[in-house]
């Protein structure tokens, strides 16, 4: 389905609205209404007994590892009771996007790229941190880079 975007600004309008006309509610218009709906949702995520609220900004690379999942940031490591899969179909996906099996990188968290002769990517991260894209998805993060 081809997604319509249609902007009008005006001294005239008093407030900003935001109008979905579609035949039905697919899989596409349900992540354009949460994005919306939720622009400022926090992770719910653990670190010992402690919950703390994370906006997903803050977020570098989040990892599952042994059917949990982690929530790597600049101030530490959270363990997340929610699967990375949900996760990832609640994150802005313009922002996150998958590199393996196992994880998903903030796009904004990447300092560097290394394509590695494996057809693999190698990504380091604003923290340090560094990450393996697999040839699976190595290839769309090229051409996600590439294409802006």
């Amino acid at each position: 389905m081809e997604l319509k975007i249609t902007l009008e600004l005006g001294e005239a309008y008093a407030e900003t609205e935001l109008i979905v006309r579609c035949r039905q509610v697919d899989e596409q218009v349900e992540r354009l209404l949460q994005q919306f709906q939720n622009p400022n949702e926090k992770l719910i995520v653990a670190q010992g007994e402690k919950t703390f609220f994370l906006s997903p900004q803050e977020v570098f690379y989040l990892e599952s590892v042994e059917r949990k999942c982690f929530v790597y940031t600049q101030t530490g490591t959270y363990e997340s009771a929610v699967k990375l899969l949900e996760l990832e179909e609640r994150l802005d996906s313009h922002r996150f996007m998958r590199i393996s099996k196992s994880v998903i990188v903030n796009m904004a968290s990447i300092n560097n790229i290394t394509r590695n002769f494996d057809a693999t990517m190698k990504l380091e991260l604003v923290g340090g941190e560094r990450l393996i894209a697999s040839r699976h998805y190595a290839r769309a993060l090229k051409e996600r880079l590439w294409k802006g």
